[in-house]
């Protein structure tokens, strides 16, 4: 699982928040947990994130999400669906060791 502590402004949260959570997840064929700041109604004058933590399974799928306030989000992951995805989906059997070779690993 990636945990990714983000802290997207106003701005960029309503266009980009959901894309790349999901994104990151599916490129990374595992669950991936995006954590953010609350939004700070009371002070205006801050920063206000765009809040919306998640949990994001490894097919892209929405597992669980809070709103702006403040919230701990609790939910179960199913290690063997990272294993189902990886073994589906191919990414990492699509490698062309023909044309590349990664060296000093």
């Amino acid at each position: 699982m990636l945990a990714i502590p983000a802290n997207f402004s106003m701005v960029t949260g309503d266009l980009h928040w959901d894309l790349i959570t999901r994104a990151r997840a599916v490129d990374c064929q595992t669950y991936v947990a995006m954590n953010a700041c609350a939004r700070n109604v009371d002070e205006p004058n801050v920063f206000q994130s765009w809040s919306h933590s998640r949990l994001i399974s490894p097919w892209g799928k929405l597992v669980e999400s809070a709103d702006i306030q403040e919230t701990i989000l609790i939910a179960d992951v199913d290690l063997e669906e990272i294993k189902t995805c990886r073994n589906r989906l191919l990414y990492s059997k699509q490698r062309r060791h023909d044309i590349y070779k990664l060296e000093g690993l």
